[in-house]
């Protein structure tokens, strides 16, 4: 990587290495779809750049299990995000492709049970 993107992702990171991961992860993707460099400038652009990437189903089933909380059940996903549980569980490994390792580890701690 150029020393024009590593620098603004080392300013920017300000030594949180989560951020410091997400910065370069999403340079790195921006890169692979756009010929110039683009470093977010907040995590909040950081991630709604991954959002943007992931398709609306998973997108609701996220945003349902953001609001639920960090336990679950797939029963309580099914009802309230009203999809069912095959949808469910490709979301969830969607979900699981999309993010980088350090939200991987983050959605891992998430825990959704099969218990009703």
């Amino acid at each position: 990587m150029a020393d024009h993107v590593v620098e603004p992702i080392l300013a920017r990171a300000e030594g949180n290495p989560l951020f410091l991961e997400e910065l370069t992860r999403a340079a790195l993707e921006h890169r692979a779809h756009h010929p110039s460099p683009h470093v977010p400038t907040t995590i909040k652009e950081v991630i709604r750049f991954r959002m943007s990437r992931i398709r609306p189903r998973a997108l609701v089933l996220l945003e349902t299990a953001a609001v639920i909380g960090r336990e679950m059940s797939t029963s309580l996903l099914r009802h309230v995000s009203e999809l069912g549980a095959e949808a469910i569980e490709v979301g969830l490994e969607e979900l699981r492709r999309a993010a980088s390792p350090a939200l991987s580890r983050l959605l891992e701690s998430f825990q959704v049970s099969s218990k009703a």
